[in-house]
């Protein structure tokens, strides 16, 4: 939509000012501080002038990072393409790991549409 696309250009702005350096960012103390904040608290204190990319890092930097995702997905995936189904493809494996969970996502109908598009 056109709110989208004007949020979208005021971000790209706001990233402008933080690559070229203008502003508070890089000022001694705001580099400094860098070290020792934690960072969503930086992006609160130094962030102001660019309000929808300190929002935007703040969201970024409150997601949780973990791997158990990625070992979960790795693990069904060596229950599926194992030793005695080496012949299966990676293609068919690949898209056997991505149904294993249709509830996850909403998976079940992007599933069902990525078999028959094969």
């Amino acid at each position: 939509t056109a709110e989208v696309v004007k949020r979208v250009a005021q971000v790209e702005r706001e990233f402008a000012i933080l690559k070229n350096g203008v502003g508070a960012f890089f000022r001694p103390s705001a580099l400094e501080n860098a070290k020792v904040m934690a960072p969503s608290q930086w992006w609160s204190v130094y962030g102001k002038h660019v309000t929808l990319l300190a929002a935007l890092a703040q969201q970024v930097l409150s997601q949780s990072a973990a791997a158990s995702a990625a070992e979960r997905n790795w693990s069904v995936y060596g229950q599926i393409h194992s030793q005695a189904r080496s012949s299966m493809s990676h293609h068919v494996a690949d898209k056997l790991v991505y149904c294993h969970e249709p509830r996850v996502d909403g998976r079940a109908d992007a599933c069902a549409k990525c078999w028959m598009d094969s």
